[in-house]
């Protein structure tokens, strides 16, 4: 098993974009796209993470930064996204869900995998 420290250091040594979303001063959240597709945190953790200020969840703005993030990642040329999330985050399922995502699995048992494909 990892510790919380360990998981920390190794998502902040991998090479990604975050993209911050502010409304009207405030930080609404951030999400992040991941460069390294590959490896076992890949598959947990897949291509792309976001975090919202609890103030700003259940409002849709994750919906919308998820769905800009997608376009930025077919600027890009991928054709492909796995995004994942806890089981037990309903809100972020549904995210995913609304923005074209189709359940792949459920990994280790704790999270849901879903499959983007970027045509």
């Amino acid at each position: 098993d990892v510790s919380d420290a360990e998981l920390v250091e190794h998502i902040g040594s991998l090479d990604h974009t975050h993209y911050w979303w502010i409304d009207q001063y405030e930080i609404v959240g951030r999400i992040r796209l991941r460069d390294e597709t590959t490896g076992d945190f890949y598959e947990s953790h897949g291509d792309v993470g976001y975090d919202m200020s609890p103030r700003f969840q259940n409002r849709g703005y994750a919906t919308v930064m998820l769905n800009s993030v997608i376009e930025i990642a077919k600027s890009q040329g991928r054709t492909h996204l796995l995004i994942t999330c806890n089981i037990a985050n309903i809100a972020s399922s549904r995210v995913l869900e609304k923005n074209g995502g189709t359940l792949r699995d459920i990994f280790d048992g704790d999270f849901y995998r879903f499959d983007f494909e970027l045509n």
